[in-house]
């Protein structure tokens, strides 16, 4: 039933894609060098599920999350790394997983989706900008 589904709604992913991309480059305008971007070999195609930004530092992306809780805005952390958890901790290895555990700590995911109004990704723009400048 779900692939019955999906097949029918293949003639609309390349407008929702469009719609994605446009705002992935109205954030990459206005953020600009304020964050890090995914970076994706010009041979790949992403569809930008998840828009993680790293902000290089856990209390910079600390900042940006508060500040977007605080004003109603949904973000996520990107992942928990597996060999956090207690079902996986078995698995980590002697050294552990350092770069894995920075990312954790510095990436934050934003909102991303076709309809997502374009005064929407502003304001989403001017909150991290403005808990950026304020650290």
């Amino acid at each position: 039933l779900h692939a019955a589904l999906g097949t029918l709604e293949l003639d609309l992913i390349e407008p929702l894609l469009k719609t994605r991309f446009a705002f992935l480059d109205h954030y990459r305008d206005r953020l600009e060098d304020l964050v890090g971007w995914q970076q994706v070999r010009e041979s790949d195609r992403s569809t930008f599920k998840d828009l993680a930004l790293d902000l290089r530092t856990a209390e910079r992306r600390a900042a940006v999350q508060t500040a977007l809780t605080d004003s109603g805005v949904q973000s996520k952390r990107y992942f928990v790394p597996l060999h956090t958890m207690p079902a996986y901790a078995r698995f980590a290895g002697p050294q552990g997983y350092p770069v894995t555990d920075e990312l954790h700590r510095k990436l934050l995911c934003i909102p991303l989706y076709a309809d997502f109004p374009l005064a929407d990704v502003d304001r989403v723009c001017d909150l991290i900008t403005a808990a950026l400048e304020a650290k």
